[in-house]
């Protein structure tokens, strides 16, 4: 197997023989099932599994198991089975805020150059929802890329595309349809300098026909959206890494049911028109509620920024500050148990020393 369909590049390939490790090899996770990786490398694709000092690591830490994406270091064991024994360092994370344990971060992908955050032009068709993706996308350092599918449903698409190009600020936006072929070639360009792409959306919204169709795979499942309201099924279960015949990859990823906002920083590059607005008002802890000078306030009385906007930065604002003030709540709980051990641990230590006479 040839490394760049994997999306292998020339400063990952020498950050790993900096290593050191003649003993391993180099593979990319493919899709991740129960304890079983399925990963990549020269030699095709075989399953491995992690070794313990890394089930050790991961035990404290969940973060630190292979995702679909890493670069880990493989070697050779019993039978057709490989051995993981570390991740290469990751860059370009698409994180979220782990919805099962709270204040931890959930690792969906790593390495990726590029995320295309996939909309219907159907019923799938929501700004706030991209708005959200893209706060998540930025934070990664992945280029966002707009991908508004099903053109061939709507009759002119062109304002709908207008509307989310001005959503998405700076982002590349195209309108395509997998089944007519139109937009595709000008997407399919736009990929092919970006060794790494994942598709991020919600269910239905086409992502696995979109894959099928730029890597050219028949065995990837899709499915109709629901005619009523167009809800979509989850045909992909699973995140899964597809190579592309003329070099890099596409991973596929199944619908996320919520797209929490994680950092500040995300909001400034997404809503970057209302972060300049509010540097511009009189008093610098302006609340934009009809403080007197407030620039955000003109804007919207004017036009130029719109309610529907500043509601949707409002909402993602006040997301952050909850989840600044838990992780903060989190980092003190956890600070007074280090504390409580380390005082145990010194009482211990008096009690063992020898008693004066």
């Amino acid at each position: 197997m040839d490394l760049r369909n994997l999306g292998l590049t020339a400063p990952l390939a020498a950050q790993f023989a900096l290593s050191g490790q003649d003993t391993h090899r180099l593979g990319r996770v493919m899709t991740v099932t129960g304890q079983a990786w399925l990963v990549g490398s020269e030699r095709g694709e075989q399953l491995a599994q992690i070794s313990g000092k890394l089930g050790h690591l991961a035990a404290e830490d969940p973060s630190r198991l292979p995702v679909v994406g890493d670069w880990v270091a493989l070697r050779r064991h019993t039978g057709t089975q490989a051995v993981i024994d570390w991740v290469v360092e990751r860059r370009h994370t698409l994180s979220r805020p782990d919805p099962e344990r709270p204040g931890r971060t959930e690792v969906l992908v790593s390495h990726v150059d590029a995320a295309l955050i996939v909309m219907g032009l159907d019923f799938d068709y929501n700004l706030r929802r991209l708005e959200r993706y893209l706060a998540m996308v930025r934070t990664s350092g992945a280029e966002p890329v707009v991908v508004l599918t099903k053109a061939d449903l709507v009759q002119d698409w062109r304002p709908l595309a207008l509307a989310a190009a001005e959503a998405s600020g700076s982002c590349a936006v195209h309108a395509v349809s997998a089944l007519s072929g139109e937009g595709m070639a000008e997407l399919s360009a736009h990929l092919d300098s970006l060794p790494t792409v994942v598709l991020i959306g919600s269910s239905g919204a086409g992502k696995s026909t979109l894959v099928q169709a730029l890597t050219g795979e028949k065995g990837i499942a899709t499915a109709p959206t629901r005619a009523a309201d167009g809800r979509g099924r989850h045909t992909t279960v699973g995140r899964h890494l597809h190579p592309r015949p003329g070099g890099g990859c596409l991973i596929d990823t199944p619908g996320l049911r919520s797209v929490a906002v994680a950092a500040r920083a995300d909001l400034a590059d997404t809503f970057g028109e209302i972060e300049r607005l509010a540097r511009a008002c009189r008093f610098s802890d302006c609340q934009h509620q009809g403080e007197p000078g407030c620039a955000v306030g003109a804007a919207l009385a004017t036009g130029v920024l719109s309610a529907e906007r500043l509601g949707a930065w409002r909402k993602l604002e006040r997301e952050v500050r909850r989840q600044d003030a838990k992780q903060d709540s989190e980092l003190r709980a956890a600070l007074r148990q280090q504390n409580r051990q380390r005082a145990k641990q010194i009482r211990s230590e008096l009690e063992a020393l020898p008693k004066r006479r």
